[in-house]
């Protein structure tokens, strides 16, 4: 009651401030959701939706659709409401559900779809898929729920959806094919209480007014002056038939056009190889498929492997006499602490460790950096001698008395010129020689020539 009391005053305030109502009213829709928890007697059996009727609203009609996909309808319910009230339903099937709700004339006024759910529901009862919900708000729980038998039932309200408050349910005036329990106490679609159309003559009315009706008349010509939706279709084929074209045209004027490439060569098909016959005349040396008879007396022999259970001799086992052996324990007879300390030689006693063989010294292994140096001195500011000058010279070669070294005769003598019978060229003679006197006849020479 003072929820409506409340909405009523608002919607008078927004008239007399200048506002429309339309954009504040809610419209038909979910005003709010209830999930069992893991321990509720209903945990994934059913969830519960709390859907508000507007204005007009007279019916709510529930579609369920088959898990995996709305495609396959598996049932309709339709469940009389009052307009301007909201009800608790309950959802027991898992799959798609589509929300309808109804005017008097049986139009859609405004829808909503639930998709499907895994995580809240298992399959449950989808013969039963709706129905109106014995929800309690104050609790927050069904109110029969008793959470394994650990919490006592809080009982009232009954399953009419009214959540407890008296305020919505179902109507059982309107007929409908689930009336349900009612939420007006059996009142059906009329109530007794709005004989005035003004709502002036009893004081229980959810809002006293004298001028309720010119109100609601005012909401009706704001409503009336809303434009009606488009025609989608006409829409679309206006864009479809005359500005999808010019953008094409826009475009190419803008772009220009580009010649198609010419199609790719068909590549040539290549027969698959056939593969060679079979070479004739092939000589098998009289190779035949192999053959096998059977033992005499065993074509009628049912033998099977339960008979080597069945039928096999026992194995006696032979006891064993020797009366086995025994395992001592390990720990068993070693000396206690005490003992040990007290046999635990002196350290005298302890001979020293020998040298270790020279065998046995390996050299230092190289150092695995290959990029190591080796350490450079460190200066501790010495310089490096320098040799004093006493003014003394080179030394000179001993001279031991030694001659140099005279050639070996190999019994050859010096050259001595010969005696070829030409004299020593005179000066100022020429090449001619002077003629010796001899035996000859020849005349002594005549003076003007070159003497000899």
């Amino acid at each position: 009651m003072i929820r409506k009391i409340v909405f009523s005053l608002f919607v008078s305030i927004l008239l007399f401030s200048g506002f429309s109502p339309i954009t504040s009213l809610a419209a038909s829709g979910i005003m709010q959701e209830y999930y069992p928890p893991s321990d509720s007697d209903y945990y994934q059996k059913k969830i519960s939706f709390k859907y508000y009727n507007d204005f007009g609203v007279v019916k709510i009609r529930f579609i369920q659709w088959e898990y995996g996909g709305n495609t396959v309808e598996l049932g309709r319910k339709e469940i009389p409401v009052k307009e301007n009230t909201d009800i608790w339903i309950d959802h027991s099937c898992k799959g798609g559900l589509t929300v309808q709700w109804l005017n008097a004339a049986g139009e859609i006024t405004s829808s909503l779809q639930r998709g499907q759910t895994e995580s809240y529901l298992n399959q449950g009862d989808c013969s039963n898929f709706v129905s109106p919900s014995n929800f309690n708000e104050e609790k927050n729980q069904y109110a029969d729920d008793t959470f394994g038998a650990t919490v006592t039932p809080p009982g009232t309200p009954p399953a009419d959806g009214t959540g407890g408050d008296g305020t919505g349910g179902v109507d059982t005036g309107t007929g409908g094919t689930d009336p349900g329990t009612g939420g007006d106490g059996g009142t059906g679609g009329t109530d007794p209480n709005h004989t005035d159309p003004n709502h002036t003559e009893n004081t229980d009315d959810v809002f006293h007014s004298p001028h309720w009706k010119d109100y609601m008349d005012k909401v009706d010509q704001i409503i009336a002056k809303i434009p009606p939706p488009p025609n989608w279709d006409e829409v679309a084929g206006t864009f479809r038939d005359t500005i999808a074209p010019q953008i094409k045209q826009d475009l190419q004027d803008l772009l220009g056009s580009v010649s198609t490439p010419p199609a790719a060569p068909t590549p040539p098909v290549v027969p698959a190889p056939t593969p060679p016959a079979e070479l004739g005349g092939l000589d098998d040396r009289g190779i035949t498929a192999p053959t096998g008879t059977e033992a005499p007396g065993l074509d009628g022999s049912g033998f099977s492997s339960t008979d080597i259970k069945t039928q096999a001799p026992q194995i006696t086992e032979k006891p064993d006499e020797s009366g086995g052996f025994q395992i001592n324990d390990p720990l068993v007879g070693l000396p206690s602490q005490e003992e040990f300390k007290q046999n635990q030689p002196a350290p005298q006693d302890l001979p020293a460790p020998g040298a270790p063989a020279p065998q046995d010294l390996t050299a230092p292994a190289a150092p695995t950096d290959p990029g190591a140096t080796a350490p450079l001195p460190v200066e501790s500011g010495a310089t490096a001698p320098t040799p004093t000058d006493p003014g003394a010279t080179a030394p000179l070669p001993v001279d031991t008395g030694a001659t140099a070294p005279t050639p070996t005769d190999p019994g050859a003598t010096a050259p001595t010129p010969g005696d070829t019978g030409a004299t020593a060229p005179l000066p100022g003679a020429t090449t001619e020689t002077a003629p010796i006197p001899g035996t000859t006849t020849e005349t002594a020479p005549i003076p003007g020539t070159t003497a000899p």
